[in-house]
């Protein structure tokens, strides 16, 4: 990788961009040494006399060196403090420099040299650790040998570590940096809080005074009861990210606040956020689903008053509109309302059960056709105890990408009920071309490898298919999807097998 770096270089009217006084002071004192004539430099000598002992911690004295190259003679202390550098340290020339400091350094002391004139710099530096912007004003000497030396002021005007500070108390979000405490025997029993901003200690009510630095179950034991403490050190043990909820107390009242702990060297970091408000609207929405649950059941009471009341199509016309309005709006909410199960992105078990039943409804009302495929791999525990959980979770996730492919877009419905265990579920498809769907969901997956640990991985799944029989529920109808999954299973497995069917019609077809 390239490293970049950032400058500013002014040529002329440099009075106006100095930012300290050091560097004016400096500038001044070279400008009396040189005298009001152009083109005059001052002695490098003389010069260098006349500059405060406490500044030449800041300077740098550099010579030409060959024909294109420029030695450095002399390094101020403060300069090799900041880069780390040993009291003999010397760096011999500027061509020795990595890029793109080197070419910057050229660029500013051939300026100087040329015009015989100091120009100023502001600079990052991509080798500097802490410094985040440097101040350089660089003077071109005349030497006994009638050649240039630089004369430069090279110190830093802004750190990294005030950066940090300044965007650590402006976060959205509270921050806190914890470090393990470990036993004799090498194993974490606490952990000690060593950076804090404001919000974090107003989330969890101390004083920073009080958090910096402090032992976390000292300060909180209620974290070892609640199970933040052992979140925690699995992070710091596992290098694995985490985030949870947790209840605290806060001036006296109860709040709720998210927590994403991430590893840091030997110990973690806290995010927090306070989800107080979000956990009452939670709440407020869950009353509000179940008004509208009830309001949709007394509406669908009050329709069949009124279909029995009116006589005319018109008024038929008109409830079956307001109907299927509310039906809009209460499905609208518990779409928004649903969940999606987090390793495959397919819906999850609550969502399964509430489109499931709606869908069975709507194949009711229109006297279609509705099939469920329950899906399940073959010796899934065995991928598990063989390859570890990773390699599960993978194969799991291939598997939900290769039902997704597999079903029609806004139509169907694939989810996870948990483990290895899938359900399809797919509106107006009958019983011969559900199979006919499974069969190839079980071809492809068997033609599928699954790359984990360098390792290739095959699996096969069953497959049971069931159709929706009239006055059947959608919890029945899973129920009949799984028994046929089972008798696959029993059959031996890498196989699609149908439910039986108890409604004379659909067995004869």
């Amino acid at each position: 990788m390239v490293a970049c770096m950032y400058f500013e270089l002014r040529e002329t009217d440099i009075d106006r961009h100095i930012q300290t006084a050091a560097a004016r002071e400096i500038l001044a004192q070279w400008r009396a040494a040189a005298g009001s004539l152009p083109g005059v430099l001052p002695d490098v000598a003389t010069f260098w006399d006349t500059i405060r002992s406490e500044l030449k911690a800041d300077i740098l004295k550099i010579v030409p060196h060959g024909a294109n190259d420029w030695r450095y003679a002399v390094v101020g202390a403060n300069f090799r403090q900041h880069e780390n550098l040993n009291q003999h340290w010397r760096r011999d020339c500027v061509s020795d420099l990595d890029e793109p400091d080197r070419s910057f350094i050229r660029h500013s002391f051939g300026v100087a040299t040329s015009r015989c004139e100091p120009v100023y710099a502001i600079h990052t530096a991509p080798n500097s650790m802490n410094v985040l912007l440097w101040e350089r004003l660089v003077m071109p000497c005349r030497m006994e040998d009638g050649g240039v030396a630089l004369v430069a002021l090279l110190h830093p005007i802004e750190y990294l570590e005030d950066m940090i500070r300044a965007v650590l108390e402006v976060a959205p979000s509270g921050i806190l940096r914890a470090r393990c405490v470990r036993d004799g025997a090498g194993e974490i029993v606490d952990a000690v809080c060593l950076i804090a901003n404001g919000l974090a200690a107003t989330l969890l009510d101390r004083p920073l005074t009080e958090l910096l630095p402090a032992r976390l179950l000292t300060l909180f034991p209620e974290f070892r009861e609640n199970g933040t403490f052992e979140r925690c050190m699995k992070v710091a043990l596992t290098r694995e990210p985490c985030h949870f909820e947790i209840e605290h107390t806060q001036g006296g009242h109860r709040v709720w606040l998210s927590v994403a702990a991430v590893p840091l060297a030997d110990g973690f970091t806290l995010s927090l956020a306070d989800i107080t408000a979000l956990k009452f609207i939670n709440e407020e929405l869950e009353r509000a689903r179940n008004e509208l649950i009830d309001a949709n059941e007394h509406l669908e009471s009050q329709a069949r008053q009124l279909e029995d009341a009116i006589a005319t199509a018109n008024a038929a016309r008109a409830d079956l509109e307001i109907e299927v309005e509310c039906r809009k709006v209460l499905e609208d909410e518990l779409r928004r309302l649903a969940l999606t199960d987090s390793l495959t992105g397919l819906a999850n078990r609550p969502a399964i059960a509430a489109q499931g039943q709606a869908l069975t409804i709507a194949a009711q009302r229109r006297s279609s056709p509705l099939c469920v495929i329950s899906v399940d791999v073959d010796h899934f525990k065995k991928v598990n105890d063989t390859w570890g959980h990773a390699a599960g979770d993978k194969v799991l996730a291939m598997l939900a990408m290769l039902l997704q492919e597999s079903i029609r877009p806004e139509v169907d419905l694939a989810g996870r009920l948990g483990g290895e265990e899938f359900v399809i579920i797919l509106p107006r498809t009958d019983l011969t071309a559900a199979e006919a769907v499974a069969e190839r969901m079980r071809l492809a997956l068997a033609a599928r490898v699954v790359e984990a640990n360098d390792i290739s991985i095959r699996v096969t799944a069953s497959f049971g298919v069931a159709q929706w029989q009239a006055n059947e529920d959608f919890d029945d109808l899973l129920a009949r999807s799984d028994e046929a999954l089972y008798n696959a299973k029993r059959e031996g497995r890498n196989r699609v097998c149908r439910a039986a069917v108890e409604v004379e019609g659909l067995a004869a077809a």
